[in-house]
């Protein structure tokens, strides 16, 4: 049909898109990391800077390669961060090697605080479709699912600001709301009134207690983060409600 967004239906992205990106690795797989590496001296070691190797469609199972780009990008930061990128990367695909998911395990068992601390944010994001995928308890599997899904709505929004020309850490003006439906039929956010934006961080949280360990203190980590930030989504709510909040003084 001509007026579907994505004309194919979903399950076609699926098996395309996601199933795809699973394939295993099939050469370079001499440098995976050793399973029984000692981590704390990873912690001061730094990564060295290489040259980003060209990617297309006939290497993307070549371990090898993948590895070199992933170093590009974290030269000068620790070598614990380079390791568990490379875990991330090795458990994306499939089968995973049992002896680096344990590998995986006693990473965020013994260097959770470690990580948190240096890994980037997209890095954090990246880490929690690993705890979706393979997490030890149903409460990691559950926030790191959660989680995924809200940094990819975040980013999807945020990055669609972009083009209306205001910077994003300037609130919309109140009176230039226009009034048209929600898709799904869903109700209009109340911006004074309404409390949906702490109700899903604060259940996100809530969440992250009931797994613990390194994973509930890795959307710790995030949720602390994006609330010190001021530019983004909740942030400018919170302006906006102020300036509804005074108005109404005013008036």
């Amino acid at each position: 049909m001509d007026d579907l967004t994505y004309p194919n239906g979903f399950r076609y992205i699926g098996q395309k898109l996601i199933v795809g990106k699973r394939k295993p690795f099939v050469t370079g797989t001499d440098l995976f990391p050793d399973p029984d590496i000692a981590l704390e001296p990873l912690i001061e070691r730094i990564v060295p800077q290489v040259d980003a190797p060209k990617i297309d469609s006939t290497n993307l199972t070549d371990f090898a390669i993948r590895r070199q780009r992933i170093q590009s990008g974290l030269a000068g930061q620790s070598e614990l961060v380079f390791l568990c990128a490379q875990l991330v990367m090795i458990l994306r695909r499939d089968p995973v090697p049992p002896d680096l998911l344990a590998l995986w395990q006693r990473m965020w068992a013994e260097t959770s605080d470690v990580l948190c601390l240096l890994l980037p944010a997209r890095w954090k994001i990246s880490c929690l479709q690993c705890f979706n995928d393979h997490g030890a308890t149903e409460a990691e599997r559950r926030i790191g699912g959660e989680m995924v899904t809200f940094a990819a709505m975040l980013k999807l929004y945020e990055t669609e600001r972009q083009f209306s020309g205001m910077p994003p850490e300037r609130a919309y003006a109140i009176k230039s709301r226009v009034e048209t439906a929600l898709p799904l039929g869903l109700e209009p956010y109340s911006v004074r009134l309404g409390d949906l934006d702490r109700h899903l961080l604060g259940r996100l949280w809530m969440l992250s207690e009931q797994a613990g360990g390194g994973c509930g203190a890795l959307v710790q980590s995030l949720l602390d983060q994006l609330n010190t930030e001021n530019s983004n989504l909740f942030r400018r709510f919170r302006l906006m409600r102020n300036r509804l909040n005074a108005a109404d003084k005013d008036g």
